[in-house]
């Protein structure tokens, strides 16, 4: 998808033994910009991927923004 800048994924476990997590896995997508993002998952494209969703996330899938502020950047070695 144009805009995207990356993309992870991570299978959410419990920080306590026996705590059952809300989520079973959190996507992240990064763009420059909110604007950027929403006009991406706007496009022809990302209108697909959220249609697919229903396709392998069968318990749903909830949508969420954040603001990141980097405080120590990650470096590849």
């Amino acid at each position: 998808m144009k805009g995207l800048k990356g993309w992870t994924i991570g299978k959410c476990e419990p920080a306590t033994p026996g705590d059952r997590p809300p989520y079973y896995m959190i996507v992240g997508l990064y763009a420059d910009s909110r604007p950027i993002l929403e006009a991406m998952l706007q496009s022809p494209e990302g209108q697909a991927t959220v249609a697919d969703l229903a396709n392998f996330a069968t318990g749903g899938a909830k949508f969420f923004y954040d603001e990141e502020t980097v405080l120590i950047p990650f470096r590849l070695e």
